[in-house]
């Protein structure tokens, strides 16, 4: 954001974010209490939103945030938390000028987790018993439906029939009001559409009750339209969106009328048996020709489902989801079989007393299937390391750190480097950027050079240990990303680093809201391989300039002289990925300022009247 865009709106910055506690990518040995918000400004106290999630996706149930410091700090307190990787998602609008910002953190914690994320895949939390009951009880209510519905097309139906198909829906409508009413954790995203699944479930449910007795063909309509409100809560629902949901809608209504159905052809075939009849033929004959395409799309709709979901072959052993996956893969291939059995051998030969044992023992697999189901619905998939990996990034490095920040081409490198680790980011106006790629040389103090090989380690984020020489080393990186222009930017690295000097931050702070009158020209570039836009003047209080800068609320870090310079210093803004060159005159009033953010350079000149307007620049004066 440049001076212009702020000036054309209210004289206030927007709430840029200073820094977070815990800090992005941390990795701690205890759980914190809670997660705090630095911001530069106050932000509006009823806008404050905020998430906590697992990286497998669950949501962490947490009390209402709370403001402090004016309401420019954002404080979410935090249950017990365990082990594991927490992702923090946050939206504020500033009380200044009603300008939204929003964002994320992730943070580690667990005793291993400030050494590295375990290896594999990361499992998820055991079910919720609660969860799980209700969505068999779902599961049950809906193929019991759909068996009343079966008796309609298999035999002339009749009022009992009827009572199947209201039974049925009613359950699962009582699954579906004990599952809004008892906030059982959902797992689809926070789209309203996702929102409205449950009630507009229950409507649905409601509509087929009332309508039972109609007939067969808008009490069908209704039942699956339930079956894909309910649908749009599922883990391929959040995973893919639309065509996630509808996978699993297909695979949910596909059980629901094999088993119901099953559940009619066996209650006709006993019924049959003890009045001494034999007339289950006929019935059973026409539930085969559709139960064979049902076994398919269950099978097949399965298959699809968990290969999107699961994180690997490893994950089908090693995780909770994918036992359970297991259990389930194994009692349907039973069913299956049993199936296969009925229509090759009992229903060709009229055997009924061998359909009836092998069509009661394809029943039972068929409700051990939904039981597995209604676990896996509460059971959150696992998670590949490499995503989690991903999310936290490396850790922050310990200790005194060295900064460099510029553009090359249209993108951003953003240079961090400790004693015995570097880290080099890639970064878009938009944010890290996915196949980005990096070339840097290292030329050392005494003027040899090394090439450096940094690991990925995310989005633009590349990372390994490297100890900086003593004294000067001058960093050489070319980066390069689809969709963008390319270049390379040069950093001069000291170590050890100067000592921090939060000091001369503050004293620059207090003097610029000093002053009365200053005329600030403002010259941009976003592109290092263009020209800089031209310059544009406009003229203030000094107040309402500091309240215009990102660093207005503090929390900046790193604050370090310029080696060789008394009027020079740097310091960087973590929250907002900034940087800043500073050079301030003997009264401590800003003279010349730079800073880069993801996507532009943008540099400020202070003229304030008088006489220092009359005089020429001096060396001293020059940006660093």
């Amino acid at each position: 954001m440049t001076l212009l865009a702020v000036l054309a709106g209210p004289a206030s910055a927007h709430s840029f974010l200073a820094t977070t506690d815990p800090s992005q990518g941390a990795r701690l040995t205890d759980a914190p209490d809670s997660v705090a918000l630095q911001l530069s400004e106050a932000v509006a106290p009823g806008s404050v939103q905020i998430s906590v999630r697992r990286s497998d996706g669950s949501e962490v149930v947490t009390p209402p945030p709370a403001t402090q410091s004016g309401n420019a700090v954002v404080r979410q307190p935090l249950p017990d938390v365990g082990s594991g990787v927490y992702v923090v998602s946050w939206q504020v609008t500033s009380a200044v000028d009603g300008h939204g910002s929003a964002g994320e953190l992730a943070f580690a914690v667990g005793t291993d987790a400030s050494v590295e994320v375990p290896a594999g895949a990361t499992g998820a939390p055991d079910a919720d018993p609660a969860a799980a009951v209700i969505a068999w009880v779902f599961f049950a209510g809906l193929a019991a439906a759909s068996g009343g519905l079966a008796v309609s097309y298999l035999t002339a139906g009749s009022a009992r029939d009827h009572q199947w198909v209201r039974g049925g829906v009613l359950v699962a409508l009582v699954a579906v009001v004990l599952r809004t009413l008892g906030q059982v954790p959902d797992v689809g995203g926070g789209h309203w559409s996702a929102a409205l699944a449950l009630p507009a479930a229950a409507l649905l449910l409601g509509l087929a009750v009332s309508l039972a007795r109609t007939g067969t063909t808008v009490p069908s309509g209704l039942i699956v339209a339930a079956a894909a409100a309910w649908s749009t809560r599922s883990h391929s629902a959040a995973a893919y969106g639309a065509a996630g949901a509808a996978l699993d809608a297909i695979h949910l209504v596909a059980a629901a009328a094999w088993t119901g159905g099953l559940a009619q052809v066996v209650r006709i075939v006993w019924q049959d048996r003890r009045a001494g009849r034999d007339v289950w033929v006929q019935p059973v004959r026409r539930y085969a020709r559709p139960a064979l395409w049902l076994v398919a799309a269950v099978s097949l709709s399965g298959i699809v489902q968990a290969a999107l979901l699961l994180a690997g072959w490893q994950a089908v052993w090693s995780t909770t989801y994918g036992q359970v996956l297991i259990v389930k893969t194994v009692l349907l291939v039973a069913a299956v079989s049993a199936a296969a059995v009925a229509r090759l051998r009992a229903l060709p030969g009229g055997q009924p007393t061998l359909l009836r044992r092998v069509t009661a023992a394809e029943l039972s697999l068929l409700a051990g299937v939904l039981g597995a189901a209604a676990l896996l619905v509460t059971t959150t998939p696992p998670t590949p390391t490499v995503a989690v990996d991903s999310l936290l990034g490396p850790p922050p490095i310990d200790g005194p750190t060295v900064r460099a920040m510029d553009l090359a081409g249209s993108l951003t490198v953003d240079i961090a480097a400790g004693k015995d680790r570097l880290d080099v980011s890639v970064i878009s106006p938009s944010g890290g950027v996915e196949d980005a790629s990096v070339e840097i040389v290292a030329v050392r103090p005494d003027g040899t050079t090394s090439e450096l090989h940094p690991r990925p380690c995310g989005p633009g984020c590349f990372t390994q240990e490297w100890a900086l020489p003593a004294g000067e080393t001058r960093l050489q990186v070319t980066a390069a990303a689809p969709g963008w222009t390319g270049g390379r930017m040069e950093a001069d690295l000291g170590w050890p680093p100067p000592t921090a000097a939060p000091d001369r931050f503050e004293a620059m702070v207090q003097a610029m809201r000093g002053v009365d009158r200053v005329t600030l020209t403002e010259s941009v570039s976003s592109d290092s391989t263009s020209d800089t836009t031209g310059a544009t003047d406009a003229t203030m209080t000094g107040e309402a300039f500091v309240d215009l800068m990102p660093w207005a609320g503090g929390g900046v870090v790193d604050v370090r002289p310029v080696e060789g310079r008394t009027d020079a210093f740097t310091f960087y803004l973590p929250g907002s990925r900034m940087y800043f060159e500073v050079v301030t005159g003997p009264d401590g009033r800003l003279r010349h300022q730079r800073m880069v953010n993801p996507g532009h350079e943008i540099g400020y000149r202070f003229d304030y009247g008088p006489p220092a307007s009359t005089s020429s620049p001096t060396e001293q004066d020059r940006t660093p």
